[in-house]
């Protein structure tokens, strides 16, 4: 149907939006014909407080998330770290790349099509044995599984190119773009997800310099804190020594 009425990528997300809205502002028979909104706003009334699942723990909660099996690769003759291969990216951490004995090893790996950056990965045994990342100028924005693999068939057919210092999302966006402005079809639609991508990236840079400015002030002050107790105890030490020498003795 998004094909047959030309919906754009937004002209998609906005449905979906106004689609789940109507769902949770509409009576059900299932709750006694009150709207899953009315239902929690009742239920917060009583002092039922919501939960929600911990910042640390939503990554293993995914709708779109694919499981694979890598071989560990590398070589301890020539220095090479052991890593994983996903559509021509190395994924390691700091822990994999000490593990010689593992190269040969079979890991499953989880992984996010939504954000590439990233992947999951766990021992035979059924262990976690943590987080991988990308290696190189993947790691820097935000992509989906599906645009990792267009660049790659772009590369392939000669028809992008980028250095070792070029962004590999940017050369495909700057692509896509060219492609849009010469009328090519499904382009625009893509632009609009790598342009998506790219404002994800930079805000997430945003609230990591946010944060970031936010640690230096607090460091600040506990540093502050920290030196105004030491001149106190100074002074009162200062004090005691002063009172020490003139003590006067009253009859």
């Amino acid at each position: 149907m998004a094909v047959k009425y030309v919906m754009t990528y937004e002209q998609l997300q906005e449905l979906v939006r106004v689609v789940v809205s109507d769902y949770n502002g509409t009576p059900h028979g299932g709750l006694y014909y009150n709207s899953p909104l009315e239902i929690l706003e009742q239920r917060m009334n009583k002092g039922m407080i919501p939960r929600q699942l911990p910042e640390s723990k939503r990554s293993e909660f995914l709708f779109l998330q694919m499981t694979t099996v890598k071989t560990v690769r590398g070589k301890i003759e020539t220095g090479k770290r052991p890593y994983i291969e996903i559509l021509r990216g190395e994924y390691r951490n700091d822990v994999l790349a000490r593990s010689g004995h593992l190269i040969g090893t079979k890991l499953t790996i989880h992984i996010n099509v939504d954000d590439m950056r990233t992947v999951k990965a766990f021992l035979p045994d059924g262990s976690e044995f943590g987080e991988l990342v990308v290696a190189g100028k993947w790691s820097l924005t935000p992509h989906t599984y599906q645009m990792r693999k267009s660049i790659n068939q772009l590369v392939t057919k000669r028809l992008i190119h980028y250095t070792q210092w070029d962004d590999p999302i940017f050369a495909y966006y700057e692509y896509m773009a060219n492609q849009a402005k010469e009328g090519k079809k499904r382009a625009s639609n893509k632009v609009a997800q790598v342009r998506e991508a790219i404002n994800k990236g930079q805000d997430e840079k945003s609230e990591q310099n946010r944060s970031e400015t936010l640690q230096n002030e607090q460091d600040a002050i506990a540093a502050l804190d920290q030196a105004r107790e030491v001149r106190q105890q100074l002074n009162e030490n200062e004090n005691k020594t002063i009172l020490k020498k003139h003590k006067t003795i009253i009859y």
